[in-house]
C-alpha cells in the first residue's frame, strides 16, 4: 500500500471513530435522562425505590466499563462513583438526589464536549460527586 492509499485508509478510520463518538455521546444522554426519569419515579413510589436503585447502578456498571473504550474517561469516573452509590447506599431522598447529582454531571460534561478531567472546573465536579457520595454512604 503506497502512502497515499494509507493516509487516506487512515483518515476514513478516523471518521468513523468520530462518528461511534458522537453516537456514544447520545446514548450518555439518553442514559442521563433515563437515570433522570429512574429517579423521578422512586421519589414518587417509595416502595419501589430499592428496585429502582439497582436499576440505577446496572446503568451506572455499564456506563462505567463504556466510557473509556470510547475515550470518554469522564463518563466512567461519574459512573464509577454512581455504581458504587447505587449499589451500597439506603434508597432514600439523600440518595437520590446524589444520584439527580450525578446525571447533571453527565449531561453538563457531554454538553460541554468534555472527556477527561483536564480542567480545574471539571476535577471539582467530579471532588464534589466524590463527596456527596461518601455523604450518602454514611447517612442512614
Amino acid at each position: 500500500m503506497d502512502d497515499k492509499a494509507f493516509k487516506e485508509l487512515l483518515a476514513k478510520a478516523d471518521a468513523g471513530v468520530a462518528q461511534l463518538c458522537v453516537a456514544y455521546a447520545e446514548t450518555v444522554r439518553e442514559s442521563a435522562q433515563d437515570l433522570i426519569e429512574l429517579v423521578d419515579a422512586a421519589i414518587a413510589d417509595t416502595e419501589d425505590r430499592a428496585a429502582r436503585l439497582n436499576g440505577i447502578a446496572d446503568m451506572a456498571f455499564e456506563l462505567r466499563g463504556e466510557g473509556g473504550s470510547f475515550g470518554f474517561d469522564i463518563v466512567s469516573l461519574v459512573a464509577d462513583s454512581l455504581y458504587r452509590l447505587a449499589d451500597k447506599a439506603a434508597p432514600g431522598d439523600l440518595t437520590l438526589r446524589v444520584v439527580q447529582m450525578h446525571a447533571q454531571a453527565l449531561n453538563v460534561f457531554l454538553a460541554g464536549g468534555k472527556r477527561t478531567v483536564d480542567e480545574p472546573v471539571a476535577k471539582e465536579i467530579i471532588d464534589g460527586l466524590t463527596a456527596a457520595r461518601k455523604k450518602a454512604l454514611t447517612t442512614a
